[in-house]
């Protein structure tokens, strides 16, 4: 009996998930729209190219003021008003700017030649200009060091940036033009590969007056003739179909060519309802091992020597990230001995975090690289099973042939291969099953990490934060408070720990799920915890998989695989391609908005000043210094590039589709994977599918799919899905909704890479 208590939580549980999976729907709906918006990301590419252009020059009179004794800052203002200073200051922004914002608008899938340039220029541009990061990573790393050891190296600063910056360039470039570019192709080639495979199943139906003399053109198809129906099969031989319901088949078939079409494409859905159900023919189902053999030689893969050489270039690109974003917080304020070597200590360990990370991000997204390989490699060898069961059907019958006249085999003979064929395929099954299982599942380790990464982009939003303050601060002229960046410091620790233990704890949850059962007296669901089930107990309630059922059936009577129907079959070979992926996050996301907020804050404080910076007056102290005016028109440019920054981030990370978009291997979309055969679910509508923009990372096997969508007769039998189905937003509650259980987010410096060229990173 259920307690009140226990019905109480139950519906509390209930409605908590609905609420958080509409307001995610929500979320995710007006992300789309705005990442489908032109004006967004071009308005988001001018403001960045403004940021850019003055962050240039900053670089540049910061490198050439070596001079202890002058400010960079007065250099840059006394040249930039002079008539050459404007003349170049202003062609250089207008150039800039004009690249940034057509190279956000722009395709590099375009066909005009000028703004496919633009769109895949603009990306090594943009790389090559934020050396400025490096830069300033150096400097902020050498000051601590030297405060810490007490010495000055300040004469270190512009010989170490300047190499590590050219290097930084190369690393830069070798990792887009030779590692994330190529996986990104690989990956929507893999992804279109695979319903390339799904949809062997389809076959065309020709519409023609009379019966053609040359039919090897029309292999594997069906071609009506008034009301004669024929199929041709792999030889080019002509099988006579008989229709029982000929009228019904000519009625649903005018239905589906209401276009008067020569040639129809039937999907295995249209040709179930259209032909079997019509007392019609069965097509001949799966791939040969011949077939098989071909598909899996274009399986995209990356290259051993690439792999390593992306594990060295992350790793270095870890260092460099955490000198900048991590030591540089340390001349903020000024410290006391004990507090600065603490808070040294911290952003040493953040900064050891950072390479880990990006090793493990690089990691992450090879992983998902071979997953997409497995899940093709799982997909044919599904087909291979299919293609197998019927030839054991075939040869089953007792009208087949006793020798078979190519081979000279007896029946007997070719049973027994077949049989051993059977067992030997569906061994490879599960061994590439449980190979898929280990690249998408998360263990302890992985767990770990993956807290460490979400708390890194907590600490990385906390201080965009800080630095924002920072440039109130300076705007005030009050010092930074010690106590706000020790603090800042401190819960950046905290973050880490506390999602740490969330992912561990959702680990647990996710690999020792609760089954959820029914009450017989109240009918309401029931949570237990297997575990507490007994060993006998935990064997009755494991069910032995359909597909070793068939074949120890068949290996005791070969007659049984008779009375086996394509559809059962069809979703037993779905059952068995299950694989329960690991828990999604979209913490990063959030704090990647987070983040670009209070740093357009900053980005457009700075970027005031180089289109005012005449209008600067010299201070008491001697230095140049923005006047009221420009405090006033820097507020404002300060909110313009945090909402434009913010909206930006926002669309990335919640509007776009992935690259490899074709889900799998859960049975809610395992019709990615082999279309749907119930006909009783004929009357359920699709999941909708998101059409990739075209100014992004360029067509996707979606468009494909949305062809088949202008019949909305016919059910659709093949789903790619742009977000797990049922997802919720709930930090405590989303990792026990099972449909949400898909895979792992991917960080969105990576993504940046990896989602198309009008996306870069802030």
């Amino acid at each position: 009996m259920t307690t009140k208590c226990e019905k109480k939580i139950q519906k509390k549980h209930k409605k908590s998930s609905s609420v958080a999976e509409r307001l995610d729907a929500e979320n995710r709906r007006i992300a789309k729209k705005l990442y489908k918006l032109q004006f967004i990301h071009g308005v988001y590419g001018g403001l960045d190219g403004l940021s850019i252009s003055f962050s240039t020059y900053k670089l540049v009179f910061d490198l050439l003021c070596t001079d202890a004794s002058l400010n960079s800052s007065d250099m840059m203002h006394d040249w930039m008003i002079t008539p050459g200073g404007i003349v170049v200051s202003a062609l250089e922004g207008i150039t800039l700017i004009s690249f940034s914002l057509m190279a956000n608008i722009f395709s590099d899938k375009d066909k005009n030649a000028f703004k496919r340039y633009i769109a895949i220029t603009w990306p090594y541009v943009r790389d090559a200009l934020k050396v400025k990061n490096v830069y300033r990573g150096i400097r902020g790393g050498l000051q601590a060091f030297g405060m810490l050891a007490g010495q000055d190296l300040r004469a270190l600063i512009v010989p170490m940036g300047v190499f590590l910056g050219a290097l930084s360039i190369a690393n830069r470039f070798f990792l887009r033009k030779y590692v994330r570019d190529p996986r990104k192709e690989m990956m929507k080639a893999n992804a279109a590969l695979l319903l390339e495979i799904q949809a062997t199943g389809d076959r065309d139906l020709h519409i023609l007056t009379t019966l053609p003399e040359q039919l090897i053109q029309y292999k594997l198809s069906y071609i009506l003739v008034g009301k004669q129906l024929y199929f041709i099969d792999g030889e080019g031989k002509t099988e006579q179909i008989i229709l029982d319901k000929l009228e019904v088949f000519l009625k649903e078939l005018e239905i589906i060519n209401g276009e008067n079409q020569k040639k129809i494409r039937l999907n295995e859905r249209q040709i179930q309802s259209l032909i079997q159900a019509n007392g019609g023919h069965v097509p001949p189902p799966g791939l040969d091992p011949e077939a098989c053999k071909r598909y899996l030689r274009r399986i995209k893969k990356q290259s051993n020597h690439i792999t390593v050489a992306a594990y060295i270039c992350s790793a270095y690109g870890g260092v460099v990230d955490g000198l900048y974003l991590y030591m540089g917080v340390l001349g903020l304020a000024v410290l006391s001995s004990p507090a600065f070597i603490a808070m040294f200590v911290f952003s040493t360990f953040f900064s050891i975090l950072c390479i880990i990370n990006r090793v493990y991000e690089e990691y992450d997204f090879q992983r998902r690289l071979i997953a997409s390989q497995a899940k093709i490699e799982l997909t044919l060898i599904g087909k291979e099973l299919e293609y197998i069961i019927a030839d054991l059907q075939r040869l089953s019958d007792p009208s087949c042939e006793l020798v078979d006249v190519k081979t000279g085999l007896s029946i007997v003979v070719q049973q027994e291969e077949a049989l051993a064929s059977f067992e030997k395929t569906l061994k490879a099954f599960q061994i590439k099953k449980n190979f898929l299982h280990s690249q998408v599942k998360l263990s302890y380790l992985s767990a770990v990490l993956e807290g460490l990464k979400n708390g890194l982009y907590a600490y990385g939003a906390i201080g965009s934060v800080m630095f924002a303050s920072a440039m109130i601060y300076t705007l005030l002229t009050i010092p930074f408070p010690p106590a706000f960046l020790i603090s800042c410091v401190v819960a950046g620790m905290v973050c880490l720990i506390i999602f740490v233990v969330h992912s561990l704890v959702t680990t647990y949850r996710h690999l020792h799920p609760k089954e959820e059962i029914v009450n017989d007296d109240e009918q309401e669901p029931l949570l237990i915890e297997k575990q507490n089930l007994t060993q006998e107990e935990k064997k009755k309630s494991i069910k032995e998989p359909k597909l070793e059922q068939y074949l120890r059936d068949i290996k005791n009577d070969l007659g049984v695989v008779r009375a086996l129907e394509p559809a059962k079959i069809k979703d037993a070979i779905i059952e068995g391609m299950v694989v329960d992926p690991s828990p999604q996050f979209f913490f990063q996301e959030w704090f990647e908005v987070i983040r670009a907020v209070f740093s357009g804050a900053k980005k457009g404080e700075n970027s005031v000043d180089y289109p005012l910076i005449a209008l600067q007056e010299p201070g008491q102290d001697g230095h140049y210094h923005d006047t009221p005016i420009m405090l006033g028109v820097a507020g404002l440019c300060a909110a313009v590039y945090a909402v434009s920054f913010g909206l930006n981030a926002y669309a990335r990370g919640f509007g776009r589709s992935d690259i490899s978009d074709v889900k799998s291997i859960k049975k809610m979309e395992a019709a990615t994977v082999f279309p749907a055969s119930n006909p009783e679910n004929s009357d359920k509508k699709p999941f909708e599918s998101n059409k990739d923009d075209e100014r992004g990372s360029g067509a996707t096997p979606e468009l494909a799919l949305s062809l088949l969508e202008k019949q909305p007769q016919q059910p659709m039998d093949m789903y790619v899905l742009d977000r797990p189905p049922n997802i919720t937003q709930s930090g405590h509650d989303f990792f026990r909704n099972s449909p949400s259980r898909l895979h792992r987010s991917s960080s969105v410096d990576q993504l940046n890479h990896l989602g198309g060229t009008r996306d870069f990173p802030i």
